[in-house]
């Protein structure tokens, strides 16, 4: 897309190419964005320019066709990209720069998801809903809402605050992962799926 407006594209994006963004504008893609075999992602997306937004889905959630599967995210400074209330998987992606890009939509201290970088339009209306982010083998997943997954691979979900394990419930698994992330500082993934759910660097009851 290449235009400084807002544009829709209602369109189904099928095939293992990559998708660019260059308008200085939005583009809404309102259609199904698959390679079309379950897991095999797209290529790269790449926001190069403005805001890429994700069209939102309906039915019931945890479904193959909430998630956008993608070899890789790149978003150039400035440029936005909308997840609504869709979910993502990131093939080669890296967790701490995608937690970076999420924290930066979520606009702490404002915490509204208004910033530029990962956001959700929808979790800014909602004010209850969030992104979180994790990596699949940290979570123990090998599929994610029905789609087979790596153990490296990002998932990136709308979900709500505190689902630290990405399973779109609360449970005990979530504070479990919480008790075990306040005050340490081994991990590598000390984020959102230890309780980081401020996206504000530390664990602790504030999240």
């Amino acid at each position: 897309a290449n235009s400084s407006t807002s544009n829709v594209q209602q369109v189904n994006i099928t095939g293992t190419g990559g998708i660019t963004q260059l308008s200085t504008g939005t583009t809404t893609l309102t259609g199904a964005i698959s390679s079309g075999t379950l897991g095999i992602p797209i290529g790269t997306v790449n926001v190069a320019n403005g805001t890429l937004k994700l069209g939102d889905v309906s039915g019931p959630r945890q479904q193959p066709s909430d998630v956008v599967d993608m070899s890789n995210l790149t978003l150039a400074t400035g440029a936005t990209l909308d997840i609504g209330n869709r979910d993502l998987i990131i093939r080669n992606g890296n967790y701490n720069a995608i937690t970076a890009l999420v924290a930066q939509g979520f606009d702490n201290p404002n915490q509204d998801f208004l910033g530029t970088g990962i956001t959700s339009s929808d979790a800014a209306a909602t004010g209850n809903n969030a992104i979180g982010v994790g990596v699949a083998g940290d979570l123990g997943y090998t599929s994610f809402d029905g789609v087979p997954v790596n153990p490296g691979d990002i998932l990136v979900k709308y979900t709500f605050f505190g689902d630290a394990d990405l399973n779109g419930q609360g449970n005990g698994d979530d504070f479990t992962l919480f008790q075990f992330g306040v005050g340490s500082s081994a991990s590598d993934h000390l984020g959102w799926e230890l309780g980081d759910f401020d996206y504000a660097n530390g664990i602790n009851g504030d999240d």
